[in-house]
């Protein structure tokens, strides 16, 4: 068993969060930016991707915890 973290998939509001950024520059970056992170069949984001995201973007993450 791996001790390696393979993340958390968390919804639309806490990955808006993360970005802190607002709804509507949310999916406005959904629907313009195909490097942004996919959503799962569930419509939810996993926080690496979003964290990845963020650092290409240059955006300062914040922490959900």
């Amino acid at each position: 068993m791996s001790d390696e973290y393979a993340g958390t998939w968390m919804s639309a509001t806490e990955a808006m969060a993360m970005l802190g950024c607002s709804s509507p520059t949310f999916y406005r970056w959904r629907a313009n930016d195909p490097e942004f992170p996919q959503r799962n069949e569930r419509g939810r984001y996993l926080d690496l991707d979003v964290l990845e995201y963020a650092a290409k973007m240059g955006i300062r993450a914040k922490s959900l915890r």
